[in-house]
């Protein structure tokens, strides 16, 4: 019986966070927490994380749109979730910073295929950072954390395959030229 309550309980709550993040007269702090609370909903319901991914794209508030791109972590691996934090990443804008946090996280523990192209363009969005034309926002040790993991994970896939030495020896060969 005790279980039951609590199942409706957790119904309630749920349902009342997702009415505080779709009710935009609603203050955006506690709009941006209510995506937060809903990140582990979101692993069990996809029609949540379909909400916030709405949410991520196209709310009005900045604080809002980056809460629930931070949420998405839990199904970011899967293709619907996926390919719109790709597209986050190759923005200029609000949403690049958040979404490549996803994007290093999915890339360095093998959830989604290394993709060079991305892993790319989440080092050099990460070290435009603190760059007043960029818009990404000052430095903080979070990026510079991403940063290293990305780079270590590059480093561990082209020594295991072989292209590490390969760019060191044309690195070398461009030198003496």
């Amino acid at each position: 019986m005790a279980l039951f309550q609590a199942a409706d309980k957790w119904l309630e709550a749920r349902e009342r966070l997702l009415n505080l993040l779709e009710d935009e007269s609603n203050h955006e702090d506690l709009r941006a927490s209510a995506a937060w609370a809903l990140e582990d909903a979101a692993t069990k319901d996809l029609s949540i994380a379909e909400m916030l991914l709405r949410a991520a794209e196209h709310d009005s508030s900045e604080s809002v749109s980056v809460a629930a791109i931070g949420s998405l972590e839990g199904v970011a691996e899967k293709e619907q979730f996926c390919e719109p934090l790709r597209r986050f990443v190759f923005r200029s804008d609000f949403r690049t910073r958040p979404a490549y946090s996803v994007i290093v996280n999915l890339l360095v523990e093998e959830r989604i295929a290394w993709d060079a192209r991305l892993a790319d363009r989440v080092e050099k969005v990460i070290r435009s950072i603190g760059d007043a034309d960029q818009h990404y926002g000052d430095p903080c040790p979070h990026a510079l954390a991403c940063l290293q993991q990305i780079v270590d994970h590059r480093e561990r896939i082209e020594y295991a395959s072989g292209q590490a030495t390969e760019r060191q020896d044309s690195t070398f060969q461009g030198s003496n030229s």
